[in-house]
């Protein structure tokens, strides 16, 4: 019984701690000064997997990566890592056991960065879409409290970029964060928020597929 008792502790004290930090990730996407640099995205999605590893084996996701971008990105590093962190945990969440994830990187016409991630879950039903990044919206409220996308869609949003999602019922969700080549000022990074999040809520549902 004592033992039971401090598994149980744990995961309570396990689950307040992931909703502490959550609610901290959220307060730090209101504007201010941050440090911006010329990032290569790649060597931050490598950077970052290592941190992620422990929660794919547990349910023995496959990851695979297809890093092909060669422009760099002006953006703070520690903000997108938790903007991976993010897609990639989001990721886990919804595919089943031996599952599949890629992550992709690819240059933008605009001169910026396009980071994909897709995985092969069962997908995102068309009504749940349309909130997926509204702050402590969850399609699964046993997985968290719903502020990891909302966070990731703040912290883009801060230097001028957005993230869609694409999805299908039974065939997997892809989500694309879009990074410009320099941070736009507050007023125009909020126009690009505004139209990243009307094309989420538009995009068509494409079939993700992995070979």
């Amino acid at each position: 019984v004592q033992h039971e008792n401090e598994v149980r502790y744990r995961k309570q004290v396990e689950r307040i701690r992931h909703i502490v930090t959550s609610l901290l990730q959220f307060a730090r996407t209101t504007p201010a000064e941050r440090p911006v640099e010329d990032v290569d995205v790649n060597l931050v999605v490598q950077d970052v997997l290592p941190l992620v590893t422990h929660i794919l084996k547990t349910k023995s996701i496959r990851l695979s990566t297809r890093l092909e971008a060669r422009q760099v990105v002006g953006i703070d590093v520690f903000d997108l890592e938790q903007v991976l962190i993010n897609l990639i945990m989001n990721a886990a969440n919804a595919v089943h056991d031996d599952g599949a994830i890629e992550i992709a990187t690819t240059d933008s016409e605009n001169g910026g960065v396009t980071i994909s991630v897709l995985d092969n879950g069962p997908g995102i039903a068309p009504e749940q879409l349309k909130r997926i990044f509204d702050p402590f919206f969850t399609t699964d409220p046993r997985r968290g409290i719903g502020l990891g996308l909302s966070v990731s869609y703040g912290l883009v949003s801060r230097y001028g970029g957005h993230i869609t999602v694409e999805s299908r019922l039974g065939h997997g969700s892809v989500f694309r964060v879009m990074l410009l080549r320099r941070p736009a000022p507050l007023d125009e990074a909020a126009a690009s928020a505004a139209n990243g999040r009307l094309s989420t809520e538009t995009a068509s549902h494409k079939e993700v597929y992995y070979g």
